[in-house]
C-alpha cells in the first residue's frame, strides 16, 4: 500500500512539474498575413490574406492609409478551411504616395502591407501648340469645300433638267 502511495505521489510531483510550464505558455495563433499577388496593378490591388484556419472571414474592414476602400471583394481562394483568401479593391489614392494596406478581422490581430502608388503615365507636350490638322481653319475649310461641291451637283442637275 505504501508502495503505492509513493507512486502516485511521485507522478503527481512529476506531472506537477510538467504542467505549470505549458500553462505558463499562452496559445500562439498565426498572426494574419497580408500579401500581394503577383502582378497586382494600381489601382486595381489584389492581396492573399492569410488567416487561421477555419476562423473564417466576416465583414472584413479594408482600408488604405486610414480610408475606406472601393468595389472590396472578398473570395475565398483555398476554401474556409485552409484560411486563404483573395481580397480585391480599386484604390483611390493620388500618385506617389506611401500607401498602407490594413485588413481588420473581428476577432483577430489586423494584417498590413505597404506599397507605393505609381506616378501618372504621361507627358505633357512641350510647347502647347496645335497642330495644323486639329485648326479651326482646317475645319472651315474643309466644309465650305463641301458645301461648293454639293452646290455643284445641285446646279448641274437644275441645268440638265429644262
Amino acid at each position: 500500500m505504501r508502495l503505492r502511495y509513493s507512486a502516485v505521489g511521485i507522478a503527481v510531483f512529476v506531472l506537477g512539474g510538467l504542467v505549470p510550464p505549458a500553462l505558463a505558455q499562452p496559445a500562439t495563433r498565426p498572426e494574419p498575413k497580408l500579401i500581394a499577388m503577383p502582378g497586382s496593378g494600381f489601382p486595381d490591388r489584389s492581396y492573399v490574406l492569410r488567416i487561421p484556419p477555419r476562423a473564417g472571414v466576416q465583414k472584413p474592414l479594408v482600408t488604405e492609409n486610414g480610408g475606406p476602400v472601393v468595389g472590396l471583394a472578398v473570395s475565398a481562394g483555398g476554401g474556409r478551411a485552409s484560411g486563404t483568401y483573395v481580397v480585391s479593391y480599386r484604390s483611390v489614392l493620388p500618385p506617389r504616395v506611401e500607401a498602407v494596406v490594413r485588413v481588420t478581422i473581428p476577432g483577430l490581430p489586423a494584417a498590413t502591407a505597404t506599397y507605393t502608388t505609381p506616378a501618372l503615365g504621361f507627358t505633357a507636350s512641350g510647347d502647347g501648340e496645335r497642330r495644323w490638322i486639329d485648326s479651326q481653319y482646317l475645319t472651315i475649310v474643309a466644309v465650305a469645300a463641301l458645301l461648293a461641291l454639293l452646290g455643284l451637283d445641285l446646279f448641274s442637275r437644275l441645268r440638265h433638267r429644262y
